[in-house]
């Protein structure tokens, strides 16, 4: 992507030649703005009202281009979204028209309007002109009954071209999603606003006082059993309004109990079309199910759909086998790569069986093995710049990391400390993960069944399943390395959904998913060059995680496992550990002692930190040791006063 704040210059130095900067912009010069207008409603008489997240008065031209750097003609897809707050407003009104600007011409567009699973309530052709343009609808269309509305276009952008315009001013929540093809709109609201306005029935005045609950989100969804802790509830909410909000009145359930309603009032008040946080203090005893309901803005009463969330408490003696999902952005014409992948693989070197690695050709100058699903998900940055080398683990933001304050959930592969990686492993997992795969060389069918149980109730709004198919063995070029370089663990195909298959768990709390793929005989990458695949060099990694489309760091992934080939099962329905019950252990003063013969015995709070066996304080440990017949033995001990 093109960032407002990116240095555009391929192969820039970052912080002394750390990373590669990814370049996908169309011009480094500014696209000057007229700064009085600062209403993103403005009034059109006959009642009528122009809406969006750019000034109407944003000066478009062949400089604001912004989206993906392409070497070959690729279908893009750029929209707004009215969310709840503005759909509370505008639904059953009519559009009237859609004033797009763009980049440079578009004679083939499809401007559209469609629901957030992707029916079309609207699509008609149009010639987009470099600069606005007045599209106006053959017939005014009704706004549907949706908590949810996507209103955009797509069309073909041409190689050293940016059909796409923003206005590089204050990013607005909603302001900005693109897409490769027709594929998942990625939110981008870090980089500023597309230029794209919808006129409609209304008033200035009705966009004075919306909003919406994005989603509450506990400091932590999972919690031992035994264990009295004060989680934070993090509600996150967006001003849709034209004014400022100070205050918001929420409704609350608890495992479906009414609870008295609260008012919470903003530390600083937060500004139009801008998104800010609160906490409430909870302390769960049981799993727990809670339920937010926003009733009122600054004492005006507004309509919202109930927000769900939960913490879930499980038996430590029930966590199963963990594997670490790593995920590097790499690319070919990244010189510091090489060094990046060397230093993370000596990292976990001793627990290669415990990681999945997946390096996405992405983040930088698109190879011969980028994808469109690894261009999408550079939204796990979560900050406003992509580059490479960089990794992710686990989707999960690690503040250690996050020198710049940006929030985001990538960092230089070459900065993973052993114990960061080590404290990850260790980390209890709730849900299994199990591959069989198969496959038929004379038809190239090849066969995948993900199969798993959960042990506790899992937290989120779309938990759902991701399969990879990886390639590895591959020699080619690359930057940086001197000879052959052998390129592993790259994508060639997302067998799933890119968010993930949402699971659907049985009464038992197991769950299976099989995708049958005919592998072809080569891949075309978002470059357009051609590299014939090898079904001998390829390998399944899958994992389970909850997928946000507004905030990545909401993400995380559960568990994931991986096979070494395409012919190949990997248990994932037991646990690793023994459970043979004649090994017990308790604390007596402070100390934790077993019965049984055994060894290695380590003691663990609850944090996964290892603690001296002795003068513990009061609370629940987690006990490691080897059994005699060489098993290791994990049990949960109480320290009492």
């Amino acid at each position: 992507m093109k960032y407002k704040y990116l240095l555009l210059v391929i192969g820039i130095l970052w912080n002394s030649s750390v990373v590669c900067a990814q370049w996908r912009s169309a011009s480094q010069e500014s696209v000057k703005q007229q700064s009085e207008v600062d209403k993103i409603v403005k009034d059109q008489g006959d009642g009528k009202v122009l809406y969006g997240y750019c000034s109407p008065s944003a000066k478009v031209n062949s400089g604001s281009g912004i989206g993906f750097q392409l070497n070959k003609n690729t279908e893009v897809t750029a929209a707004i979204r009215f969310s709840e707050g503005v759909m509370s407003v505008v639904k059953g009104r009519k559009i009237y028209r859609l004033r797009i600007g763009v980049a440079s011409k578009a004679d083939d567009a499809k401007v559209f309007i469609r629901k957030p699973d992707g029916t079309l309530v609207m699509e008609m052709s149009a010639t987009l002109n470099l600069g606005w343009n007045d599209v106006v609808l053959d017939t005014p269309v009704t706004i549907p009954e949706e908590k949810e509305l996507y209103i955009g276009y797509r069309c073909t952008q041409y190689p050293g071209e940016y059909v796409i315009a923003y206005e590089n001013t204050t990013a607005k929540a909603n302001g900005t999603l693109m897409a490769l093809g027709n594929g998942i709109l990625w939110e981008y609201s870090d980089l500023g606003n597309l230029c794209i306005l919808v006129e409609l029935e209304g008033t200035e005045d009705e966009f004075n006082c919306l909003g919406s609950i994005l989603g509450v989100f506990p400091s932590e969804s999972y919690l031992p059993q035994g264990l009295k802790k004060k989680v934070e509830m993090v509600i996150r909410f967006l001003n849709e309004g034209e004014k400022e909000v100070t205050n918001i009145k929420l409704g609350r359930k608890y495992n479906g109990k009414e609870l008295a309603d609260t008012i919470c009032a903003f530390h600083n008040k937060v500004r139009a079309n801008n998104k800010s946080e609160l906490t409430l203090e909870v302390i769960p005893v049981e799993t727990s199910k809670y339920e937010y309901t926003l009733k009122e803005i600054n004492g005006n009463p507004v309509s919202a759909s109930i927000k769900e969330t939960g913490i879930s408490l499980y038996d430590t003696e029930d966590v199963v086998h963990r594997v670490v999902l790593i995920e590097e952005f790499t690319s070919q014409a990244c010189r510091n790569c090489p060094a990046g992948q060397e230093s993370l693989h000596k990292m976990i070197s001793g627990n290669e069986d415990n990681v999945a690695m997946v390096l996405h050709h992405s983040g930088f100058a698109p190879d011969i093995f980028s994808i469109m699903e690894s261009d999408g998900y550079c939204y796990f940055y979560g900050s406003p710049s992509t580059y490479a080398p960089a990794m992710v683990m686990d989707r999960t933001y690690l503040s250690l990391y996050d020198t710049d304050g940006t929030g985001s959930l990538a960092f230089d592969p070459r900065s993973l400390s052993k114990s960061t990686l080590l404290k990850e492993l260790k980390l209890p997992a709730m849900v299994s993960v199990g591959i069989k795969s198969k496959y038929d060389d004379a038809s190239r069918k090849l066969t995948v069944t993900v199969s798993g149980h959960k042990i506790t109730d899992l937290v989120g709004e779309h938990v759902g399943l991701t399969v990879f198919l990886l390639e590895s063995k591959y020699v080619g070029n690359q930057s940086g390395f001197s000879g052959e370089f052998e390129h592993n663990n790259f994508p060639r195909a997302v067998l799933s959904d890119a968010t993930g298959d949402v699971i659907t768990f049985n009464g038992d709390g197991t769950y299976s998913k099989e995708y049958v793929y005919t592998i072809p005989e080569s891949y075309t990458s978002t470059t357009g060059q051609v590299t014939e695949s090898h079904p001998e060099n390829m390998n399944v990694v899958a994992f389970v995680s909850n997928y946000n489309n507004v905030y990545p760091d909401f993400c995380a992934v559960l568990n994931a496992n991986k096979t070494t080939s395409l012919n190949e099962e990997v248990t994932g329905l037991k646990s690793e550990r023994a459970t043979d019950q004649s090994i017990r252990a308790f604390a007596k003063d402070g100390t934790v002692y077993v019965y049984g013969e055994h060894s290695n015995l380590k003691v663990y709070n609850l944090q996964g930190m290892p603690v001296p066996n002795e003068n513990l304080v009061p609370g629940v440990y987690m006990v490691r040791l080897t059994g005699s017949n060489q098993k290791e033995y994990v049990r949960k001990v109480c320290v009492g006063n």
